[in-house]
């Protein structure tokens, strides 16, 4: 097979593998936080019912109920991208898109380190060297940083909201999830891209 088409195809394959486990990992994670509020609407939702007469507020619960009764079939991951995105800022969103971008990246450096010496008649060899050196440190050491970017981002808005004391409470529970889980997916993030870059050095050992 031409090496190029090889490239390609493994390339391929690796970032299907990549961004299930990724995807695995977040919603492992992230999964019973972002169910969490449905459980509670559902739970209100039944209590007011018991409170008060069926007749005069069934109208109102019956959407409440519905939604929360549709999400035991939803699957994880749309309950994540749906947590993500509902984010009233897009920061935190955009650290976890990259993050999700330094994994892709190791994992694409993995699968190119099969073909060091194939590369190498494209760049010298230091230029080589550099680009999987410097890339891959990049990837290992970005998710943590961004961490703890998206925790003094989001303790930052809860402060910078303190004056509104109607809605403090619900941006700091907001706020607070969202710095907690940057922290720690960033550190998972980090440790799967040092586990990859293991294998990156093993590939270009072999192959020097």
């Amino acid at each position: 097979m031409n090496p190029i088409v090889s490239i390609g195809v493994r390339s391929i394959i690796y970032w299907l593998i990549g961004t299930t486990i990724f995807l695995f990992v977040i919603n492992f994670i992230q999964f019973p936080i972002a169910k969490l509020p449905q459980t509670d609407s559902l739970s209100q939702a039944i209590s007011y019912e018991m409170a008060n007469p069926k007749e005069m507020v069934l109208a109102q619960i019956r959407p409440s109920i519905e939604k929360a009764v549709s999400l035991e079939d939803t699957p994880s991951y749309f309950i994540f991208f749906d947590y993500v995105l509902e984010n009233t800022n897009l920061v935190i969103p955009a650290f976890y898109l990259l993050m999700f971008i330094s994994f892709i990246l190791q994992v694409t450096l993995l699968a190119w380190s099969h073909y060091y010496l194939y590369l190498h008649t494209f760049v010298s060899k230091k230029q080589l060297d550099n680009i999987f050196l410097y890339s891959s440190e990049f990837a290992v050491n970005a998710p943590t940083v961004l961490g703890v970017m998206g925790t003094i981002f989001s303790f930052g808005v809860v402060v910078s909201m303190s004056a509104d004391l109607a809605n403090l409470s619900t941006m700091f529970k907001e706020n607070f999830a969202n710095s907690a889980l940057t922290t720690i997916i960033g550190g998972m993030v980090y440790i799967m891209n040092l586990y990859l870059n293991i294998f990156i050095s093993k590939n270009l050992a072999i192959v020097k």
